[in-house]
């Protein structure tokens, strides 16, 4: 695989022209499996089927023709903890064996497939036809990003220095640039580093009283919240980083920030909700109502959310529909998955 260390123009060029993403509000259901990690490109939708329960079968890599509505299976034994991302050609999943788990490429068409990494350390990000992942080799750790045909080495570091030693946690892609944080082992001040498609040089935030500091996805930067501290925000164009203030509640997660729009996931027992809030109005996104009474069918039921992504425009989220009985009985008897785009 071949990377460079310079600034990589065609992965900006790519996240500013990635076409929108596919119309319509409910765009799989699928029958007795789960959906978990989701992607959208240009005409196509993929997504991880993945069994809750069952041991008959095995989590499942599909992509959706959305031009030919053609759906095909592109691998089996996948892992969904990774995620899964696709640009306009490709599409990238994880497979794990042992104590290893490698990154894979392959077309939508299913040929081509390539293997970038078997040393794949943090799940899969990406916006807009621009994919980025972590990776340890020995006491190196790196972190890539790439448009499927050309990669970019975004910062490379020693595993351990002097004075503390790190893990690659979470990596995340916004419409500047590519961030990644480092968990620190062992002493409290772990790291933030972020670097804009236009810099040949990485910015590196020592987060001090917090190992393991919680990045979500956003589009404008770097936004993670610090233990006993709250939120805050790393803009790339900012110079520091800044505090949000949210209002204290204990049943709400931030998952994602798109320019004005906030996501939460709100917990009401095994049951979640997605509210979105834009200029401080909320809105409720949820599951269309005739899946959910498909696995009423079987009793009351739990609502999990599988992934939830932003492309072009319209946020895309994958859901697990399971009735409380059957999950209760250990089944995948009567569960559903879905995938819905909202505006």
């Amino acid at each position: 695989m071949a990377c460079t260390g310079g600034t990589p123009p065609s992965l900006g060029a790519a996240a500013r022209s990635e076409p929108s993403a596919p119309r319509g509000e409910t765009l799989v259901v699928s029958t007795h499996t789960a959906i978990g990690p989701v992607a959208a490109s240009q005409g196509h939708l993929v997504w991880e089927s993945v069994p809750l329960e069952s041991a008959a079968s095995v989590p499942t890599l599909r992509d959706r023709n959305l031009t030919t509505g053609k759906t095909r299976t592109l691998a089996a034994g996948v892992d969904p903890l990774f995620g899964v991302a696709a640009t306009s050609r490709f599409v990238f999943y994880a497979r794990s064996s042992g104590r290893s788990t490698s990154l894979i490429r392959v077309s939508h068409e299913g040929t081509g497939t390539r293997v970038l990494t078997g040393s794949l350390a943090t799940p899969i990000a990406s916006r807009d036809g621009v994919v980025a992942w972590g990776e340890t080799s020995g006491g190196t750790e790196r972190v890539v990003a790439s448009n499927g045909s050309r990669h970019w080495l975004v910062a490379t570091m020693a595993r351990c220095t002097p004075e503390a030693c790190y893990r690659l946690d979470t990596v995340t892609v916004a419409a500047g640039g590519v961030i990644f944080t480092r968990d620190a082992i062992g002493v409290p001040t772990s790291q933030v580093v972020r670097r804009s498609f236009g810099s040949h040089t990485a910015a590196v935030l020592d987060v001090r009283g917090d190992p393991q500091p919680n990045l979500v996805p956003s589009s404008s930067g770097a936004l993670y919240y610090v233990l006993s501290r709250g939120w805050y925000r790393w803009d790339f164009g900012a110079a520091r980083p800044r505090t949000v203030r949210f209002a204290n509640h204990p049943v709400k997660e931030l998952v994602l920030h798109e320019r004005r729009r906030w996501f939460w996931l709100v917990r009401h027992g095994c049951t979640v909700r997605l509210e979105s809030t834009d200029a401080g109005d909320g809105t409720a996104l949820a599951p269309p109502r005739r899946v959910v009474r498909l696995g009423a069918e079987y009793g009351p039921t739990c609502q999990q959310l599988g992934d939830l992504v932003w492309a072009g425009g319209r946020v895309i989220a994958s859901w697990a529909i399971a009735s409380e009985a059957a999950e209760s009985a250990h089944t995948d008897v009567g569960l559903r998955g879905v995938v819905v785009a909202t505006r």
